[in-house]
């Protein structure tokens, strides 16, 4: 089966910035594409929560994605890395995280 991630890849730890951008672009420097092209056959073998990973990124992705939308920022293939932080910071408010978690420490997020 054709994946595309090789099987010793894993979901970056990275902030929910640049997880936004790797969602529509992935590395293609590292021949990765797009995450939201992912699916579970790609990642079902990658790493124990895998799929799970996945289903909550593709949740969160689509929710910063249809607030841009509501404020007038539509996502093509052709946008570039520049407008996809413009349409995270436009989209990132629909999702109402607090800053901090509910210990007082600061969510890595942007």
């Amino acid at each position: 089966v054709k994946r595309r991630v090789p099987s010793s890849w894993t979901f970056p730890k990275t902030n929910l910035e640049d997880m936004f951008v790797l969602w529509h672009l992935g590395y293609p420097a590292n021949k990765i594409s797009p995450f939201k092209l992912l699916d579970f056959n790609d990642v079902a073998k990658t790493e124990k929560r895998g799929k799970q990973n996945l289903t909550e990124i593709r949740t969160l992705m689509g929710a910063i994605n249809l607030e841009a939308f509501r404020k007038g920022h539509a996502i093509t293939a052709n946008t570039t890395n520049e407008e996809l932080l413009v349409c995270f910071e436009a989209g990132f408010p629909g999702l109402n995280i607090p800053d901090t978690t509910p210990e007082g420490n600061p969510r890595n997020l942007k």
